[in-house]
């Protein structure tokens, strides 16, 4: 095989992998950046709808449309578990756009309520920003 062929075949290769690994890297999170549920507290008993207070320290949050490289956005897991850290997110999440209180209409039970901090572009901020995990009973 031609030297020239070889070289930009490897050269594709590599271009082919490492594209992809790029798109899914997170913006790094800043030393002492911290995201936490405010309200409800761990095991309270609350009506539907049921208001979520959240705070993040160390890192901008203005709304999720913001290109900002220093910016971000809260996805609230309900009832789930963490996703892939590696991936954007997506799916059964609410997405706080710039606010730090949302109302959700839950149905009568257990639930569980988690944060996860998100960059402009829906991934996880690296190392991932995760809140503890909360269980209310919404009455």
């Amino acid at each position: 095989m031609n030297a020239k062929v070889l070289c930009c075949t490897a050269g594709l290769a590599l271009t082919t992998l490492t594209l992809p690994l790029a798109a899914f890297s997170a913006v790094p999170s800043q030393q002492g950046t911290q995201a936490y549920i405010i309200s409800p507290s761990d095991g309270a008993k609350v009506p539907s709808p049921v208001t979520v207070q959240l705070e993040l320290h160390g890192f901008g949050m203005p709304s999720a449309e913001s290109q900002s490289q220093r910016a971000g956005h809260y996805h609230l897991l309900i009832d789930g578990k963490v996703p892939d850290m590696t991936r954007p997110l997506g799916g059964n999440v609410k997405r706080f756009d710039g606010q730090t209180e949302v109302s959700l209409y839950l149905q009568s039970g257990q639930h569980t309520l988690q944060l996860v901090f998100v960059d402009h572009n829906h991934r996880p901020v690296n190392p991932p920003e995760i809140s503890n995990l909360i269980s209310i009973t919404v009455e």
